[in-house]
C-alpha cells in the first residue's frame, strides 16, 4: 500500500461461503495492509445456506437464508467443492458426495483457520446500501474507488437497533437460496391440496402414502423427487420438453409434461391430460433480490438478469460495489475465490476496469451471445455451465492466476453425465484425483443418499 493510504473499509454482506471467501482474501497476506474488513450477518451462525435451520421463516416473517432439507446430500462431490488451497476433508476416504452438515463444518473449520470470525457481526440484517459520494470517475476504474461512501444501515435483530456505518466499498454476498421463484399457475387458487416451494421442504416424512407433484425436473426437483418418493404413494415430476429425463427412475417416480393450469383436485398438462394429486411443489428455483439496495445503486433484477454487471459481478454505476456468487450452473466455490480475488485486485489499484462505457458494451455483447447466439432465454443471462472455463481463466489471466486444473473440469464433466444418465446411484461414486489431468472413480454400493 502507498505511503499515507488509509486501508480501505470493506462491508461483507453475510456470511455463507462467499463472504467467507471475501474475508479469507481481503485480510490475508498482502491485502490485509489493504483492507479492513467486517461481514453482517443476520443470522446467529456462518455458513449461509448450509446453516440448516427446521423453520422456514424468522419470528419477523423474514425468510430463512436457508433452503437445505434433512437429508441434502450435495450434487457435486468435495473434490471440486473446495475453496483455493484448503481441501475438503469430511466425509473420510469412502465418498465424495457430502451430507450439508459434512459442508457447514468444511466452512466453520475453513472460518477458524483463517481466524475470520473476528472479522463477523452476528444477528446484524443489512437493511439499507446506499452511495454517499459521486465523485468524479473519469476514464480509468482505479482511481475513482478511494472517493466513493457507502452508507449502509445495520439492525440488531435481537434488539432491532440500527447503526450507520460508512464503507469505502460492498461485496454483496447474501446468497441466492431465499426468494424462490413462483411462476403462476392458472386456478392454482382452486386447488385443495398442500402448495409448497422447494425452499420450505424440510422432511419427507409429511408426504407418507401421498401423490406429489413436483414443477421442475433440474437437480433440486430430482432430488427432492427421488427422497420423498421412499415414503410417497406416488411422485409425479413435471418439466419442459425436451429434455426428457434419460436416466432410470423409481417404479413410483412418473414423468409429466409441463404444467399449464389447476383445478381443485390436480392439475392439467400441456398435452391435455390431467391427474389428481395431493400435494404441488414448486422446485422453479429462485429469484435474485436486494431488498436492501437503494434505487441509487444503480441495480435492477429483471427477467432474473441483474443490471448493469461487469463480468456477472461488477455494479457498473458505482464499480466499488460488487456481487459475488450470482453465476448459476457452475462450481460456487471455484467461482467465489476467482471472483473475490479479482474484485480486490480492482480495489486496491493492481487492476484498471475498462470505461463505463466499455464495461457496457462487454455486458451487452455477453448477453447477445446468449440470447442470439445460443439461443437461451433472457433468464440464463448468468447461467454458466459449459462457459464457466473460459469465465474462470478469464479472470485468472487479469489476476496472473492459474485457471482451474483440466482434472476439475473432467470430474465435473463425469458428475454431470452420472446424474443425467443415472441419477439414482451418481452419489455413490467415489473420485480420486491422481494428478492434475486425471482421476479415478469407482462406485460405493453402500452408500445410499438418505438418513
Amino acid at each position: 500500500m502507498e505511503e499515507g493510504r488509509r486501508p480501505l473499509d470493506v462491508c461483507v454482506i453475510g456470511a455463507g461461503p462467499a463472504g467467507l471467501c471475501t474475508l479469507r482474501h481481503a485480510t490475508a497476506g498482502p491485502s490485509a495492509a489493504h483492507f479492513r474488513c467486517v461481514a453482517f450477518e443476520q443470522s446467529g451462525a456462518l455458513g449461509g445456506t448450509w446453516f440448516y435451520r427446521e423453520e422456514t421463516e424468522e419470528s419477523d416473517g423474514t425468510p430463512v437464508p436457508s433452503s437445505m432439507y434433512s437429508c441434502l446430500r450435495t450434487t457435486l462431490p468435495r473434490e471440486v467443492m473446495q475453496f483455493e488451497g484448503f481441501p475438503c476433508r469430511a466425509g473420510g476416504e469412502g465418498r465424495s458426495f457430502l451430507h450439508h452438515t459434512e459442508v457447514l463444518k468444511y466452512l466453520q473449520d475453513y472460518a477458524h483457520h483463517y481466524n475470520l470470525l473476528d472479522h463477523v457481526k452476528f444477528y446484524s440484517r443489512v437493511t439499507s446500501v446506499r452511495p454517499l459520494v459521486l465523485a468524479d470517475e473519469g476514464e480509468g476504474g482505479g482511481r475513482h474507488q478511494r472517493g466513493r461512501k457507502w452508507e449502509v444501515l445495520v439492525q440488531d435483530t435481537r434488539t432491532n437497533q440500527v447503526r450507520r456505518h460508512a464503507f469505502d466499498a460492498v461485496f454483496v454476498c447474501n446468497g441466492h437460496y431465499s426468494e424462490p421463484n413462483v411462476p403462476p399457475v392458472p386456478g392454482l387458487e382452486l386447488f385443495r391440496g398442500t402448495v409448497m416451494h422447494s425452499r420450505e421442504f424440510r422432511r419427507k416424512e409429511a408426504f407418507a402414502g401421498r401423490t406429489v407433484l413436483v414443477w421442475g425436473a433440474s437437480s433440486s426437483g430430482l432430488d427432492i423427487a427421488l427422497e420423498i418418493c421412499a415414503v410417497a404413494k406416488k411422485v409425479i415430476v413435471s418439466h419442459r420438453v425436451p429434455p426428457v429425463i434419460s436416466s432410470a427412475l423409481p417404479l413410483n417416480v412418473v414423468e409429466a409434461p409441463n404444467v399449464v393450469s389447476a383445478y381443485e383436485t390436480g392439475f392439467r398438462f400441456e398435452d391435455g391430460t390431467n391427474c389428481d394429486v395431493d400435494d404441488f411443489m414448486f422446485c422453479t428455483g429462485y429469484i435474485f433480490h436486494f431488498p436492501f439496495l437503494s434505487d441509487d445503486c444503480g441495480i435492477q433484477v429483471h427477467e432474473n438478469r441483474v443490471t448493469p454487471l461487469y463480468k456477472h459481478l461488477v455494479n457498473i454505476e458505482h464499480p466499488s460495489m460488487c456481487f459475488v456468487g450470482i453465476p448459476m450452473l457452475m462450481l460456487p466455490f471455484v467461482l467465489f475465490d476467482y471472483q473475490v480475488r479479482y474484485f480486490l485486485g480492482v480495489l486496491d489499484g493492481s487492476l484498471v476496469l475498462p470505461s463505463r462505457e466499455e464495461m457496457l458494451r462487454d455486458s451487452d455483447r455477453d448477453f447477445r451471445r446468449r440470447v442470439e447466439g445460443l439461443k437461451m432465454p433472457p433468464r440464463h443471462a448468468h447461467l454458466l455451465d459449459w462457459m464457466q472455463w473460459e469465465y474462470y481463466e478469464d479472470l485468472a489471466a487479469r489476476i496472473g492466476l492459474p485457471a482451474p486444473d483440466p482434472v476439475v473440469r473432467a470430474i465435473y464433466d463425469d458428475t454431470r453425465r452420472a446424474r443425467r444418465d443415472r441419477v439414482m446411484h451418481y452419489k455413490t461414486y467415489v473420485y480420486r484425483v491422481i494428478d492434475e489431468s486425471q482421476y479415478a472413480v469407482q462406485e460405493n454400493e453402500k452408500i445410499y443418499n438418505n438418513c
